[in-house]
């Protein structure tokens, strides 16, 4: 568990005690225990969605299509060409390209539909304004 929800958690099941040994507020009581423990239960569920996010998905950068695909585009969206674009391989390619995800299982570029093996998130843009390794 990150070391700042732990250390959110130990403050809430202080208060919790200190309330508690008041004898003044049940439902204070209850609901600090309560938040403590849900917190505690999420943190510790995220952690390993984490774990297994990173080992599955994102140990080589690439995703296999058969494993996840992107989020399905924005409803509404009207012209195709605004898409998120990706890295991909196309099926029997030697080198990755890049395509928009149409969603569905369905990525496209310039008017024609490709068979996509695996995929990955572009790069972030190059920032020309702070010195870039050479």
């Amino acid at each position: 568990m990150d070391i700042l929800i732990r250390d959110q958690v130990k403050e809430l099941r202080r208060m919790h005690k200190e309330v508690e040994n008041t004898d003044s507020n049940w439902a204070l009581t209850d609901m600090l225990k309560d938040a403590a423990d849900r917190i505690e239960t999420l943190a510790d569920k995220l952690a390993a969605i984490n774990m297994e996010r990173s080992e599955q998905y994102y140990h080589t950068g690439w995703i296999l299509c058969s494993k996840r695909l992107p989020d399905e585009p924005t409803e509404g969206m009207d012209d195709i060409d605004e898409l998120d674009e990706y890295i991909v391989m196309i099926e029997g390619a030697d080198i990755p390209t890049c395509l928009c995800y149409a969603g569905n299982g369905e990525w496209y570029r310039d008017g024609d539909f490709y068979s996509v093996t695996a995929w990955m998130p572009l790069p972030e843009p190059c920032n020309t304004d702070r010195e870039v390794e050479e």
